[in-house]
């Protein structure tokens, strides 16, 4: 990399690729949350949760990440999100069965 003009280096260091990538799953889990609720299968519901939680959690990893790189979030603050994200979850359900 050290032998490359600097425009090339500059642009392989902050590719939009992980993004396009991270953008098309979520788009891939949006698609399946559908087909399995147009289905009316009987465990529909347990998947639809299950891939709602993924992209939720996928989500704020990618925006957490975001924020850490920018600078706007401490590291050690964006390495937690997600698992503070999952307790919030967690709460939310364990207060809504009580």
């Amino acid at each position: 990399m050290e032998n490359q003009p600097v425009e090339k280096q500059h642009a392989e260091a902050h590719s939009a690729k992980p993004y396009v990538v991270v953008w098309v799953m979520l788009m891939g889990l949006t698609l399946l949350t559908w087909i399995t609720g147009t289905m009316h299968l009987q465990y529909a519901l347990p998947v639809a949760v299950a891939i709602a939680l993924t992209v939720a959690l996928w989500a704020v990893s990618v925006i957490a990440h975001g924020a850490a790189v920018s600078g706007s979030l401490p590291a050690a603050v964006a390495a937690l999100a997600p698992s503070a994200a999952c307790l919030v979850c967690a709460g939310f359900t364990f207060a809504r069965t009580h």
